[in-house]
């Protein structure tokens, strides 16, 4: 399920109810957090999947942009699995729009993981993200996590992966967009 409610002097609206282009960044800013800042409006995401029909993958998030002018901060905390085991995410970051078509954002990132019977696991990271609209139908966005290259447990051994994504939108008309995306994560 995906909801996503903003809000703009017009008041507040759901995003079903507005452009496709619109939606898109909405669904996908806690991936790409430049994003945020090119719907100049503020936003609150509610998320819940269970892709795998099984309680223990379960995802849960909220998420919070709060966006005036070219400026956007961001708040987000997720939970990926359930009360025996998973991973805690919470970041907190800032975005900003130049013009009409270039955003870049960063944001600091807590991670939490724990298993019943283990030790928890405390990390910090970062991401940072660039979306350019190309033309008003071609949109490219890049996004580094943890380029850096932090340790799990900030002092453990294990490096947390560093992941590198690409995403290219293409808006064919009001009512469809299609967007290709590729990962890769290093080492894997």
């Amino acid at each position: 399920a995906f909801l996503s409610l903003s809000s703009s002097e017009s008041g507040a609206t759901l995003h079903a109810q507005s452009g496709i282009s619109r939606l898109f960044k909405a669904m996908y800013w806690d991936e790409i957090p430049a994003y945020t800042s090119m719907m100049e409006s503020s936003v609150l995401d509610f998320q819940f999947r269970n892709d795998f029909c099984t309680p223990e993958l379960m995802y849960k998030g909220i998420a919070l942009s709060l966006t005036h002018g070219y400026n956007s901060f961001l708040a987000t905390i997720s939970h990926d699995g359930y009360t025996q085991f998973g991973e805690l995410q919470a970041t907190t970051g800032y975005a900003r729009r130049f013009g009409r078509r270039f955003s870049i954002a960063m944001r600091g990132i807590y991670l939490l993981r724990h298993a019943e019977h283990y030790v928890s696991q405390h990390s910090i990271t970062i991401d940072v993200s660039c979306y350019c609209q190309i033309t008003p139908h071609w949109g490219i966005a890049v996004e580094l996590y943890n380029p850096i290259r932090l340790r799990r447990g900030v002092t453990g051994p294990e490096i947390i992966p560093m992941e590198f994504a690409l995403q290219l939108n293409y808006q064919w008309n009001e009512k469809l967009l299609m967007h290709f995306r590729a990962r890769k994560w290093l080492p894997g």
